[in-house]
């Protein structure tokens, strides 16, 4: 049976076998992800932790583009850009904030991963808008840190910018 799913952030249609097969797939990813975030969260500075979750938010867009998730890929990416931004970053205050935030993230995929294996429509909308308002104080704060370091951040400030507006698109 086919499965057809609306939903402010896009469209989604996959057929029953598709679905299943991403499902199987995302809900260990997920885990994973809520595992390496937990223990980043406990500790800020291990970027061994963060690494990891930058592989497996990788594994998660390569399953989302397989299936033409595009809402589902770009929570990713923008979990990829901070996650990024942070091993470059040695601001614990702002690792900090920024887990919270990645943490968000990965519960916004989640609730749109089991809105596709439940085959219902995902109400994230009310998340979503308190979620991009984080989004866009993180992006700030590394904007604040990029202009008193001169560090090179200023691409992936860029490109977080680019992204959040991408989500704004959805």
């Amino acid at each position: 049976m086919p499965f057809f799913f609306e939903v402010s952030l896009g469209s989604i249609y996959l057929e029953e076998a598709e679905r299943e097969e991403f499902l199987a797939q995302a809900v260990i990813i997920i885990e994973k992800l809520q595992l390496d975030i937990e223990d980043f969260e406990d500790d800020p500075s291990d970027f061994d932790k963060l690494r990891s979750f930058i592989k497996s938010i990788d594994r998660m867009i390569l399953q989302a583009k397989l299936f033409d998730l595009a809402s589902v890929v770009a929570f990713c990416d923008t979990s990829k850009v901070v996650g990024q931004k942070l091993i470059r970053c040695d601001n614990c205050e702002l690792n900090t904030i920024a887990a919270g935030v990645l943490a968000d993230t990965v519960d916004l995929i989640n609730k749109l991963v089991q809105a596709i294996g439940a085959g219902e429509s995902s109400q994230i909308a009310n998340d979503y808008a308190s979620f991009q308002g984080r989004l866009k104080i993180l992006s700030n704060k590394f904007k604040a840190l990029e202009a008193s370091t001169q560090n090179e951040l200023s691409k992936e400030a860029s490109e977080l910018d680019s992204l959040i507006a991408v989500l704004d698109d959805l």
